[in-house]
């Protein structure tokens, strides 16, 4: 009877804090829920490395049901930061005489600082490169011809991917109490419905897990997308051709001064 009431009450709090939208932790339904889930698990039930962190876990939850406060832990929640997490992305259009052969130049830059071509086409190629050397490729870029535009941003994306972490962490604590709690179970009512929350837990945890995955390489791997347009300016400039009159570049003189 006692597991039973166990299960109901376990339940009823998931239910409430369900897909990151829950109710306030003072509110009555899930104020109600925790209490009655404190007061019923058994001490061996609790998440704890010994006996003693146990019953100490234990009097700090009943604790926080008396305050009116959630049983999450938020130790993680409030820790300091070491590093901002930033995202840094550019978008180059230089001009050069032969792209194509720019765009090789470019791919073979990126592999030279440690990264790799994330896709490319006949005048444009995207690099990555780690960040630490974002600022080195851009310079060394910006070498193979005059730049006709640049932009640079740079999101600071630590909040977001602390609030990843931790909404990780919650699900994965509650993941582990549903299965301890469903070793226990003996009604099927109750086991099916426990099973219901570990199939949900799960997904939302391998979400989490593959936004975080993605935001990682994100802010190791710097973005940098690149075009080369075609000048015959340049390639007038590389030959060292000087011309007469500069209307002569529209007349398709890169073709006729090709052979020399």
């Amino acid at each position: 009877m006692r597991d039973g009431r166990l299960v109901v009450a376990w339940l009823m709090l998931a239910s409430l804090a369900a897909g990151g939208c829950c109710e306030a932790p003072d509110s009555k339904n899930y104020r109600g829920a925790h209490e009655a889930l404190v007061a019923m698990a058994p001490d061996e039930a609790l998440p704890s490395e010994t006996g003693a962190a146990g019953a100490d876990d234990r009097a700090a939850l009943k604790l926080d049901a008396a305050a009116g406060r959630s049983a999450t832990p938020v130790s993680d929640a409030g820790a300091a930061v070491d590093k901002r997490s930033l995202i840094r992305e550019a978008v180059l259009v230089i001009a050069v005489a032969n792209p194509e052969e720019s765009v090789r130049r470019a791919e073979a830059l990126a592999e030279k600082l440690g990264g790799y071509a994330q896709s490319e086409s006949l005048r444009e190629a995207v690099l990555r490169v780690p960040a630490a050397r974002f600022d080195e490729a851009l310079e060394e870029l910006a070498k193979l011809g005059p730049e006709v535009s640049r932009r640079v941003e740079v999101l600071d994306v630590t909040e977001a991917y602390t609030d990843l972490e931790i909404q990780l962490k919650g699900k994965q604590a509650t993941l582990a109490r549903f299965q301890e709690i469903l070793k226990k179970a003996e009604k099927v009512e109750d086991i099916l419905k426990i099973e219901s929350e570990v199939s949900r837990l799960t997904i939302e945890i391998e979400q989490l897990e593959g936004k975080l995955r993605l935001m990682k390489s994100q802010i190791a791997m710097s973005r940098i997308a690149v075009r080369f347009e075609r000048s015959t300016a340049v390639a007038a400039q590389q030959r060292h051709v000087v011309l007469p009159f500069s209307w002569l570049l529209s007349v398709g003189l890169e073709q006729l001064t090709s052979q020399y």
